[in-house]
Order: structure tokens, then sequence, then C-alpha cells
């Protein structure tokens, strides 16, 4: 309780007192806009009394005790100190206030926060940290504040925190009497990173084919943590990511799944989409006898190269094996035709087909029965025939540009199809009528012979053939005695005694036949020297000369006997 003084005289008291807190010019007075007084309940007080407003030549106030101790207020509130005014007669009083209270900080973020066990905050990046204070007495002074053990400075405006990290804020205020505020200390993260979120299939997977059997499940990872994530497929609407999709509650078709991740202080990952494709159905088979089959009558033919064939088609994520099974027997992969030649009589057939998904068919779904045909596995018989002049030399067949050759094929089970052939590897010529060879040479013939199941058969053999006609040769017995000019021909004149020799020479064999007719009379075979020729006659002898393969040389000489 402020000690109450009784002076006889007018007196003015003015309170001095200054000194420095920290970084902020301290008061232990104080006085506001509006005049109020407010002390510092913990300061001293001195009274001084004097005649200048502005306190010169003041007279500090002894009490009647003699002592000059100051004034301390008890506690925090509003006091008076009352003068006891004899002159004019009333008690004078001065209000004041003791102020002990210091101001109040608080830190306001300008979007939602969330906090974690350890009391951290979450921010997302760009956020705005803004300080309040208040003082409700003297008022508020300054507030100051310090980031990540930074010196502290003082605050004149909203902070942005954009670069990621743990940061810790420290805060104080002071009001207009240096009262100080305790540290306000505040922790948080800033995070500017949306979550990355990853997709992951379990089960049968082809490419971006899935069966219904297969799971879609969701993670996500954050460095400060993941709120949760958000899907839908195709059109419908986000929802709360809770357990992994099974594939077996999706319809069979093309589907997209569309889905993004947040993180705790709202960072939102950009979406990613998954279009893929839910197969469920198995693959269909089909079985077939393939190979050559030939009917004649009722009665098949086969060549003993008949397979079977198993094939499969699959909606979507295509054909991964199949399966077969001959007369009730285990089921075996198929990966080629299989040749039947070894199964007579009827043949049942089951088979099943898997997708590169594992649908599968159902296993003898598919069953069929063949009769299998009778069995033919040789090919027809060829020969060959020479119709026209030969002759065998050494170990060679000579022919003659006009020898027809002739191919004969025969087949008594299945019966003959075709033959091709080729001369000196030429293409291959299907043989439809004997055929010649007009070129000189030696040549390979090759034939092929098919019959009606494919069977086949080979012939080859070699012949040499000669287009080379003989060389004719004529010898008068004597030398014409003198030469006359009739229709422009030089014409040489014989005496009648002359005898006239006709001779041939061949390449190859040796033989020739030697014809002659004269002024187109009947041919003669040449055999002696002719003679007795008519005097004062103007003959043509004409003539022809054939080796053994029919190759002809034929020569006529004009001559004039006197």
């Amino acid at each position: 309780m402020l000690k109450l003084y009784r002076y006889s005289f007018i007196c003015a008291f003015t309170l001095l007192t200054a000194n420095t807190f920290g970084q902020q010019e301290t008061k232990t007075i104080y006085v506001d806009s509006t005049n109020r007084l407010f002390v510092s309940p913990t300061a001293p007080v001195n009274i001084y009394v004097g005649t200048n407003p502005d306190g010169a030549n003041a007279v500090k106030l002894i009490g009647i005790d003699k002592k000059g101790d100051p004034l301390y207020w008890n506690g925090h509130g509003p006091k008076q100190m009352t003068h006891l005014d004899l002159y004019i007669g009333r008690k004078i009083k001065f209000e004041l206030f003791a102020d002990g209270v210091p101001p109040q900080s608080k830190l306001l973020f300008n979007k939602s926060t969330q906090k974690d066990s350890k009391d951290i905050l979450y921010l997302s990046g760009g956020s705005i940290v803004e300080i309040t204070a208040a003082d409700a007495d003297a008022g508020l002074n300054k507030t100051f504040i310090s980031i990540n053990g930074e010196p502290y400075k003082e605050y004149t405006q909203p902070i942005v925190f954009d670069r990621e990290g743990m940061y810790e804020v420290k805060v104080y205020s002071v009001d207009n009497l240096g009262n100080k505020e305790e540290e306000v200390t505040r922790r948080f993260i800033v995070d500017s990173t949306p979550p990355t979120s990853t997709l992951s299939v379990e089960g049968d997977k082809h490419e971006n084919t899935l069966s219904g059997r297969a799971i879609l499940s969701l993670t996500a990872v954050d460095s400060f943590g993941v709120n949760n994530i958000k899907f839908k497929i195709d059109s419908s609407e986000f929802a709360v990511y809770q357990k992994p999709i099974q594939t077996a509650r999706i319809t069979e078709g093309e589907h997209t799944l569309t889905w993004f991740a947040t993180d705790k202080v709202g960072n939102i990952e950009s979406e990613q989409t998954f279009t893929f494709f839910v197969d469920k159905t198995p693959p269909m088979v089909f079985e077939e006898i393939v190979g050559n089959s030939y009917m004649i009558g009722d009665k098949e033919f086969s060549s003993g190269r008949s397979q079977l064939k198993v094939a499969a088609v699959d909606n979507k994520a295509g054909v991964k094996e199949i399966f077969y099974s001959l007369n009730n027997g285990e089921f075996i992969k198929y990966e080629k035709p299989v040749l039947l030649s070894d199964i007579m009589g009827t043949m049942n057939v089951k088979s099943y087909a898997v997708d590169n998904v594992n649908n599968r068919s159902q296993s003898g779904a598919s069953t069929e029965s063949f009769s299998m045909p009778t069995i033919d596995i040789t090919g027809p018989t060829l020969t060959y025939k020479l119709d026209g002049p030969k002759f065998l030399q050494r170990d060679t067949m000579w022919i003659g540009p006009s020898t027809k050759i002739h191919i004969n094929a025969k087949d008594n089970e299945a019966g003959v199809s075709r033959v091709v052939y080729s001369i000196n590897k030429s293409a291959e010529t299907e043989y439809s009528a004997p055929f010649t060879i007009e070129q000189s040479g030696h040549f390979l013939v090759k034939c092929t012979g098919f019959d009606n199941v494919d069977n086949l058969n080979f012939l080859s053999f070699e012949v040499g053939v000669d287009n080379v006609a003989p060389e004719v040769f004529y010898h008068f017995s004597v030398k014409p005695h003198k030469q006359v000019t009739e229709n422009n021909e030089t014409i040489d004149i014989y005496s009648s005694d002359t005898k006239i020799f006709l001779a041939a020479t061949d390449n190859l064999s040796g033989e020739v036949t030697i014809n002659y007719n004269i002024d187109e009379g009947k041919p003669i075979a040449y055999r002696n020297p002719i003679e007795k020729l008519t005097l004062g006659k103007t003959y043509t002898l004409n003539i022809s000369v054939v080796d053994k393969l029919g190759n002809k040389t034929e020569e006529s000489i004009m001559f004039k006997i006197e």
C-alpha cells in the first residue's frame, strides 16, 4: 500500500528513471496518448517537487521519518496517490497504473496444418506465418523473432516459408514499460513436394491385359507422411483407396484406373492413369486332320503324312499353350502338327488351351472323332522312253533334235497326280506331252512324280544331243576344160567321160546315208560313181546326206558336158 505524506504547499510530482532491457529500451514510467500513467510495479519511484513544469531544479521529497527511500507498488492494477492540499482544503488524487504483465504473442498460419505425435506442425510450401501480439495495459511496443537459432530481430511483416525443411521459430514481445514475455517456441515442417504413388499388379498379367484373378495395389510415399490415395475406375467418382482392387469385380473389357495421392499438408500428386483390359474368356480350340488324302470311289487314301493340327484363338491376351490327348491318353503340350501314320481306324482327340493370362478352356470340352484313311506311302513308278533316232556310243545315249522323250508314271494306289521335269537345273516344267531337246550337248533330265496324296518318286537320266549335220564332199574325175556363163552363173564344162565321186563326213557317228538326184529326178542311193553323162547337156546334181540321228545336209551343183 502506498504511504501517504502531507505537505503544506503546492507541489508538482515528476517521476524520472530510465534503463535498458536487452534489445528494447525499458521504461519504468510510460504515459500513453490519453495521458494515462503506467508504472512498473517492480521499479523504485522517487518523488521530486519543484516549481518548473519541466521538473528543472526539482527537490527530492523526504518523508516525515527523514528518509529518502523510494516507493514501490504492490501488485498489478490501477493505483492512486493522494495529496491533501491545505490551501484549497481538499485532497488531490494522482491516478496511475502499475503494469507488470507482459504482452502475449501468437503464431498464425494461413494454411491448414496437421499435427503428428511429436506435436510438430506440417505446412505446405509457400505458407505464410503471421505473428500477432497484444498488451491490454501499457500497450505493445515491439515483437522479436528468431528462426532456427538465428539472432533475434524485430518482426515487421508476415514471413513466407517456401523452402522445405524443419523450422524452429521463437517469438517474444515487449510492452511499452519493457515487460518481456516468455519466449513462444513453435516447431513445424514445410513440405512442398507431393507424394509419389506406385501401382503394382499381382496375379496373371500379359502386357496390359489382366485376368479376372489379378489384384491392383496402390502405395504412396512422402518425406513427411501420406494422408490418403484416391482412385476411380473409368468415369466413376473418386474414392479413398483402402484395400487392393480385385479385377474379379470389374467387368470384362477395357478400363482406365486413375489415382493420385495427397500428403499431410495437402500437396496433391498429379493424376496417374493405367489403361488395362480385363480378360476373363478362355481360348477357343479347333482340331483338324491335315495332310494329303484322296478318294477313289468310297476308299480314302492318305500319304502317311496325315497330321493332327490343333489351333486356338483368343479374344485378347493371346494363346500361350495348347494341350492334346489321343484316344484318352495323357495330355501332351502341342508344339507342331502330330504325325498320325501309326494310328489306324477311329481316333478320338481331346484338347484345351491356355491364354497368356492363364484363362484355360475346359479340358475335354472339345472332343473330335476321325476315321483314318488307307495309308499310301509310295510315290508313282517313273520310266522314260526315247522315240526317234538314237544310238549308244560308249556310255552315252545320243539322240537327235527330233527325238521325242516320253516320261511314263504309274501308281496303283492313290493314282498319279502330276509329273514335273527339269533339264540341266532349269526351272521345273510340268510334263504334259513328249518333248525334244534341240540344242547340242550333254543333258541331265530330272523327273519328279507325285501321286494324289503327294507321295513322290524321282527319275533322272542323261542323254547326248547331236544336231550337227554331216559335211558333203564331191569330186570330178577330170578337171573342167573351160567355163561358160549362163543366166549370170559360171558353169564348169567337163568332157563326156568324166565321173563324179560323192562322200560325206560326220562329227560323231561316222555313218551316213548319201542320196542324190539329177535334174529333179527320183532320189538314188549313192553306191558307185556317177557316169555316162550326155554331151551338150547342162546338169543339176542335188546331193542329200543324213547321219544316224537324222541330221541332214543338202547341196546342189551345176555343170555341163561337151
